[in-house]
């Protein structure tokens, strides 16, 4: 069914994102970030779905708060640096 390669799609582009992030942040914890990742892409996806459903949003303004929503997620997942900062 579509929604099988749907969620299988899904799921791959989350891997792709989960071990980016933790090649690159190796203290951080796998499973949160793999949450984060399938929360990152479902978000984007209904962000698309939601500006095709109402084309009078303002789509640079959607777009803007919704990588706000994403990196700010993505900073509080990365380790603490040894002086502290993110």
């Amino acid at each position: 069914a579509l929604q099988d390669v749907r969620i299988a799609s899904h799921r791959h582009v989350t891997a792709i994102i989960e071990n980016a992030f933790v090649a690159a942040h190796p203290q951080s914890r796998r499973a949160e970030v793999q949450v984060f990742a399938r929360l990152a892409i479902e978000a984007a996806y209904a962000t698309q779905e939601m500006l095709f459903d109402d084309p009078g949003l303002d789509a640079m303004a959607v777009g803007r708060m919704l990588a706000s929503m994403i990196g700010g997620e993505a900073v509080k997942l990365r380790p603490p640096a040894p002086n502290g900062s993110r």
